[in-house]
């Protein structure tokens, strides 16, 4: 379906899945718990030797691609997309992260507060 759906030039919404971490072995429990035909961007730097299983990959036809770091317009238009809707946003099965020392730290409560950052 996908296929085609590229082939007549349409959007085929295949599931995004953002790597942030950057720690050895999250990325092949990110591949094996992946959706089929997902696109995996690789965005943690893991400063150590890592490894994956190539054949999980390519049976479920994951996209791997590896990027070194977003401008803050990225990031910006990103967290825009999120709070308007426009993108579907899930928290990853393994837990959830505590970002409320982070916002006030940054000094931002709200996505379009006026008071900096975004």
């Amino acid at each position: 379906m996908w296929r085609l759906a590229e082939a007549l030039g349409m959007d085929s919404k295949r599931p995004v899945i953002f790597e942030c971490v950057g720690a050895p072995g999250v990325l092949q429990g990110i591949v094996g718990r992946a959706p089929h035909f997902s696109r995996i961007v690789v965005v943690g730097v893991c400063m150590q030797s890592d490894q994956i299983e190539p054949a999980i990959a390519i049976n479920k036809e994951v996209e791997l691609r590896f990027a070194l770091g977003y401008s803050p317009v990225e990031f910006h238009d990103t967290l825009h997309m999120i709070a308007q809707g426009r993108v579907e946003f899930a928290v990853h099965p393994a837990g959830r992260l505590n970002t409320g020392p982070l916002w006030k730290k940054a000094n931002v409560c709200k996505v379009g507060s006026g008071r900096g950052g975004l």
